[in-house]
């Protein structure tokens, strides 16, 4: 999501500073992607924050744990 907690579909090849705050001890969250892997750990709670260069592709972010449902993807371009 970005700022304002709209979803994020598309972005433009860069680097981005990535904020996450992990509130919760059966989840993580998981960033993947050309040259970019970082996520959180279980059971860890946590505020983190990534700097991630971008570029053009697809990226994907999960809780490994429950990838069948707590997945999402945006678009590098």
């Amino acid at each position: 999501m970005d700022s304002a907690g709209a979803p994020v579909t598309t972005l433009t090849a860069c680097s981005y500073t990535v904020n996450v705050k992990d509130l919760s001890a059966k989840h993580h969250f998981d960033l993947l992607g050309t040259g970019v892997e970082e996520k959180t750990t279980v059971p860890e709670t946590t505020d983190v924050t990534w700097t991630v260069t971008l570029v053009a592709g697809t990226y994907t972010f999960q809780c490994d744990p429950h990838k069948a449902k707590m997945v999402g993807t945006f678009t590098v371009t």
